[in-house]
């Protein structure tokens, strides 16, 4: 019985039961105010950065981060497409593949920065060698088409392992 009352009540809330009572109802809902979901942070307005290498157990990581430059939030959601490139375009090895979980949406606010790790192998761990040197490394953001490019030469690949991490909060 108490479960038909619930069920009458829900639907004179919505005007589809039989009272259409002009007096307000208590929902938690019906008070909640929206706010317009961030969007997807496009190259436009991200701006990329590369930070010193890590090295443990014959690895290295480089952290790689992209700041958001708009003036409204956006969200990041998995991994990036990184590549080496020459200035005249031209690919320096292949592209990073994914490392680990997808990852969960990172908000940014304007001006914060989220980050994601560039994973290889010091030179000489692996018979395959390092790859030629490269100018530039190329970012596609997770979900995006348009690429940044950021102006690098001191992230060296190695032992045929290039990968990338899927975006998270930046360590501040």
């Amino acid at each position: 019985m108490a479960l038909a009352g619930t069920a009458l009540l829900a639907l004179s809330a919505c005007g589809g039961g039989p009272s259409r009572s002009a007096a307000p109802h208590a929902s938690p809902v019906g008070h909640a105010v929206q706010q317009q979901a961030a969007g997807r942070c496009t190259a436009a307005h991200l701006r990329p950065a590369v930070a010193g290498s890590e090295g443990a157990a014959g690895s290295v990581y480089y952290d790689l981060t992209l700041t958001n430059t708009g003036s409204a939030a956006c969200v990041l959601k998995g991994y990036p497409g990184v590549s080496l490139i020459q200035r005249d375009g031209s690919t320096v090895g292949a592209p990073a593949t994914r490392e680990g979980g997808k990852g969960a949406p990172v908000t940014l606010a304007p001006g914060r920065a989220a980050h994601t790790t560039l994973h290889t192998l010091n030179e000489g761990v692996s018979d395959a060698g390092c790859w030629r040197g490269h100018d530039l490394i190329k970012i596609y953001p997770p979900g995006s088409y348009d690429p940044l490019t950021l102006r690098d030469s001191h992230v060296r690949v190695c032992g045929g392992r290039f990968t990338v991490t899927a975006m998270t909060v930046s360590r501040a």
